[in-house]
């Protein structure tokens, strides 16, 4: 694919955006509608995994045909060109977080909470589909915040349903990809024969709000344990704490839960600035 090729007599291609192990990311131009989407398209260089690179964009248009929410991509469309499988969604726009935490190092305490409790709503959302959905790849990298500082999660290469909380034991989505990025992805992601359900997503957003607070990646050590431990407001380690616990019948239970925490950090935060700044400026 080049720059100005039409695509399905449809989408004009403007510039490659990114690339992944199965496929390539284009911003196209839709001319039907007259706005900017994405094109995601199969590599056609993977030799015997071609069909793996298929098969994952297959999944990720089952996944979100229907889906409906403001923080979440809407499918546009699917296809071929000369044998090779893409799908169109809308361009969402913005900075992935992985690029804001290259520039910046780490986040303020209020500024993560807002993107943690957005991410909470879209994911409570997937988890309330029919059957539920796991986006099963929470990362700062498939994040992307606009300068209103709105954020977007984007990325269903690895999604899946699961029946409820029933276990889903499969590690690896469609494609043969691993499910999740190491740093980010639960423990029972990589254990043969482990349930795999809504919680993992927990733990995944858990890392990623480290990530944004201390400005590296979880690793389950004690130091790293201990760094949650000196967060400001102390509520906020206390909630990442428990998203990232081993066991997933010791994490928040749904979103619903950890929105609800972060609420309360958020809230603590603003106490403790309105305390400093009466200190600063006595009547």
């Amino acid at each position: 694919m080049n720059c100005s090729d039409i695509v399905a007599g449809r989408f004009q291609v403007i510039r490659l955006i990114g690339e992944g192990g199965l496929s390539r990311v284009w911003q196209a131009w839709d001319k039907r509608t007259e706005r900017s989407c994405v094109l995601k398209v199969a590599r056609d260089d993977l030799g015997a995994e071609c069909s793996a690179a298929r098969e994952s964009l297959e999944n990720e248009v089952c996944i979100m045909r229907g889906l409906t929410h403001p923080l979440l991509p809407r499918l546009l469309g699917a296809g071929e060109m000369t044998e090779v499988a893409f799908i169109a969604m809308e361009y969402m726009g913005g900075e992935p977080l992985s690029s804001v935490l290259e520039r910046e190092g780490r986040l303020d305490g209020r500024v993560l909470l807002g993107i943690g409790i957005q991410l909470c709503d879209a994911l409570e959302y997937l988890h309330a589909q029919e059957p539920p959905i796991v986006h099963g790849d929470v990362k700062p990298g498939n994040v992307l915040r606009a300068s209103d500082g709105h954020v977007r999660l984007i990325d269903f290469g690895t999604a899946r349903r699961v029946t409820g909380m029933e276990a889903c034991s499969e590690q690896q989505g469609a494609g043969g990809q691993r499910l999740g990025t190491r740093g980010y992805a639960a423990p029972e992601c990589s254990l043969p024969g482990a349930a795999v359900d809504t919680r993992a997503d927990i733990y995944g957003l858990g890392a990623t709000l480290y990530r944004l607070a201390v400005g590296e990646r979880f690793d389950g050590s004690d130091e790293a344990l201990q760094k949650m431990q000196v967060l400001r407001p102390r509520s906020l380690g206390a909630a990442m704490r428990r998203c990232l616990q081993v066991d997933p019948g010791a994490r928040f239970q749904n979103c619903r839960e950890l929105r609800r925490a972060l609420e309360r950090c958020r809230r603590s935060c603003l106490w403790d600035s309105c305390r400093r700044d009466s200190h600063r400026n006595p009547a």
